[in-house]
């Protein structure tokens, strides 16, 4: 039986119907309307990779299919806000003290950052004082939030630990005060029947260790007989028992720190 040749237009014929028809995308192979119908494509902004992105959950947040709690409270008006800008900074009306006794301004000087960022810094020269402090705000401020950025410039652990106090009214007793360093937690200080004492009522790991020459945002919001204490924006420490119903704010030291954007605002019941 004679066989039939096939001829190269056959073949030609053949592979001009397979491309009509379309042939399957191989690997990295891609097929476009655009590119059949022979008018350029228009340009389109590249979509951000959602798929691959993985976020990294807010340790705060509640867990997945819960509410996040709603705190019984809300941030009312500004008491009192400093910022260390200008020449009418109100620091120099607070209340200066130190290991002699009572102490002036002296140590405690506005410097200038890099960026024109003003900052409120506990001068050198005090650090061979031991504790120094500053009490500012009213006696009659009774529930509010007590915020600020701090930064350790000059540390040694549980040797210049930071501490800021609050619902008191210096230098009497009681008093509460939420240590930043080495050691973080927070005190009451009382008196018995002499000089004022203090004891721990609750200390946590789950801030962070600070490190020097950083900022960090501190707010301490006292509602009731509850305290919230957030570093960061996260709620590291919480308490909850007597104490006096309201009171003055403070910061001390034994070394060298850094202070700005102070801001006490008023906390209301929701």
């Amino acid at each position: 039986m004679r066989r039939n040749p096939v001829t190269p237009l056959a073949f030609l014929v053949f592979a001009l119907l397979l491309a009509a028809c379309g042939a399957p995308a191989g690997d990295g192979a891609r097929t476009d309307a655009a590119d059949l119908s022979g008018a350029p494509a228009a340009a389109t902004e590249t979509a951000p990779l959602a798929a691959e992105v993985t976020l990294t959950p807010d340790p705060t947040s509640a867990p997945a299919g819960t509410a996040t709690p709603v705190p019984p409270y809300v941030l009312g008006d500004v008491l009192y806000e400093e910022d260390f800008e200008g020449p009418d900074s109100d620091y120099l009306n607070w209340s200066f003290s130190g290991p002699d006794g009572a102490m002036g301004p002296d140590g405690w000087t506005i410097e200038t950052e890099a960026d024109g960022n003003h900052h409120l810094l506990v001068a050198p020269n005090l650090r061979s004082l031991g504790n120094v402090r500053a009490d500012f705000g009213r006696p009659e401020w009774r529930d509010y939030s007590f915020s600020l950025r701090l930064a350790l410039v000059d540390y040694i652990p549980r040797k210049r630990d930071s501490e800021l106090t609050f619902r008191g009214a210096p230098p009497s007793c009681p008093m509460y005060i939420f240590r930043f360093g080495e050691f973080r937690g927070l005190y009451e200080q009382f008196s018995r029947e002499g000089p004022c004492d203090r004891r721990v009522v609750n200390n946590t790991d789950s801030l962070p260790h600070p490190l020097v020459d950083r900022w960090y945002a501190m707010q301490i919001i006292v509602f009731g007989e509850d305290v919230h204490i957030f570093v960061d924006g996260a709620e590291g420490l919480t308490y909850t028992g007597p104490m006096p119903e309201g009171g003055q704010v403070g910061i001390s030291t034994k070394g060298d720190i850094w202070i700005d954007d102070i801001k006490i605002q008023e906390v209301l019941p929701r």
